[in-house]
């Protein structure tokens, strides 16, 4: 039985049955997680001045009403009692009330979650005076389409944060990856940093893309808590970026870039090679979606793990990406030798290439998997592949996927994956001393 949902105000129900348990209650704020949820459509000055002194959610998604200007001013109202405001969440909400919030002078000394987001195209750019300069209890913030071109006042007045996410940063709030490794470093407990940029970043209002220099800082700030790392953007920038960062404990790698320059990444191949984590990797999985072509590895067998190293490039098209498919695992990879499962069951059909150049394309994909021994293929790629590996002749047989043992053809309808196909292939690899088997499951296996 699923379980029920349960109001986070339920606990004013209970305190209206009697006047023991109001005791009760309001006996235990803190271990009972008590907490006054304000929001646009709730009248919070009178709520305010009824309910005992807990700590405040400020909270506003949709101002979509027949009076916006009372649920703005309502979340004004909550956001004024500031020393007991916890956690704040505008989402989805007109810049008029980010710019009221961001109007505001006054510290949040007790507020731990911050998330602020905009979808408009000149969107609300912060001031340095944001928080009031002091914030020592935040731990999270999410700032989403909102430019912070000079972030490092803010995060001097959080140091305790330990989720930083910034995404779909402007171009007008972009700062550069030097500037944004020294404002980082005086995040010293941070354990989650993700930077997204949007699509629009041009070359030309990047001055740094060209002057990148490959090399590491003498004078790296260290991060000796941060354990996740996502970004998304520019490779340049990446690049200058952890060239200014010491990351010893990283275990979860989300990196998808907008290009295909990755052959100007070393830093990052050298990053990957010297994080343990990330030696002795047992699995891959090649995704290919409508915008996007990337690689998960990991290091574990389990599906749950979470320790992950993932590699994207924005593309479209099945040319284009196979070819950056085949890009990353030959220059931004480790050696892949340890890997034992290869992974590609996304429902995405690489359709509209010749034959010829699809089956070249995959052949060349499947070169570096050297050690793979589970190959598992979704009913829609499944031919494709297939038909690329029934390609091979004289010795390329045993070349391609050397180690293969077995190939998993998952999914329903199965329709695609041509036994005859798999056969042809099998019956040669037998005679070279290499026999390969075929299973069929209707699971994804992953």
């Amino acid at each position: 039985m699923e379980p029920h949902y349960v109001s986070r105000d339920a606990w004013k129900s209970l305190v209206h049955v009697c006047r023991r348990w109001r005791y009760i209650v309001f006996a235990s704020p803190h271990y009972l997680n008590l907490r006054l949820h304000c929001t646009n459509k709730t009248p919070a000055r009178k709520m305010l001045d009824v309910w005992p002194a807990f700590p405040i959610v400020v909270s506003c998604h949709n101002t979509n009403s027949s009076s916006p200007l009372r649920g703005v001013l309502n979340v004004i109202a909550a956001l004024k009692c500031y020393d007991r405001v916890c956690e704040i969440d505008l989402s989805g909400t007109p810049d008029y009330l980010l710019k009221r919030f961001a109007a505001l002078t006054i510290p949040f000394p007790v507020l731990t979650s911050l998330q602020l987001h905009s979808d408009e195209d000149w969107p609300l750019i912060l001031p340095s005076s944001i928080l009031g300069g002091f914030a020592p209890r935040l731990r999270s913030l999410w700032l989403s389409g909102i430019p912070c071109p000079a972030p490092r006042n803010l995060f001097l007045s959080c140091t305790g944060l330990a989720t930083l996410r910034m995404e779909n940063i402007p171009h007008t709030g972009c700062i550069s990856p030097e500037d944004m490794a020294t404002c980082l470093s005086a995040l010293v407990k941070v354990e989650e940093v993700t930077l997204g940029f949007r699509r629009a970043l041009l070359d030309d209002v990047l001055p740094w893309h060209q002057t990148s220099s490959n090399q590491h800082s003498p004078t790296c700030a260290v991060f000796p808590a941060l354990t996740s790392l996502r970004f998304r953007g520019d490779c340049w920038y990446f690049e200058a970026l952890i060239s200014q960062m010491d990351v010893p404990l990283l275990n979860n790698f989300d990196i998808s870039f907008f290009d295909l320059t990755l052959s100007h990444t070393p830093l990052l191949c050298e990053l990957i090679g010297r994080i343990e984590t990330f030696k002795g990797l047992h699995r891959a999985k090649l995704a290919f979606q409508d915008f996007v072509a990337d690689i998960t590895l990991s290091r574990q067998e389990q599906p749950a793990d979470c320790k992950t190293l993932k590699l994207g490039i924005a593309c479209r098209g099945p040319a284009q990406q196979l070819s950056s498919m085949t890009q990353i695992c030959n220059s931004s990879l480790p050696p892949l030798s340890t890997l034992r499962h290869l992974y590609i069951l996304d429902s995405y059909s690489l359709t509209g290439l010749p034959d010829e150049m699809d089956n070249a394309r995959w052949l060349g994909l499947l070169l570096p998997f050297t050690s793979v021994e589970n190959l598992h293929l979704s009913y829609k790629q499944a031919p494709y592949v297939t038909r690329a590996l029934q390609a091979l002749t004289g010795e390329r047989i045993v070349q391609v996927l050397p180690a293969l043992r077995t190939i998993f053809l998952h999914g329903s309808p199965l329709s695609g994956a041509d036994p005859e196909v798999a056969g042809r292939f099998i019956a040669a690899r037998q005679h070279f001393g290499r026999p390969v088997s075929v299973h069929y499951t209707d699971g994804i296996g992953w």
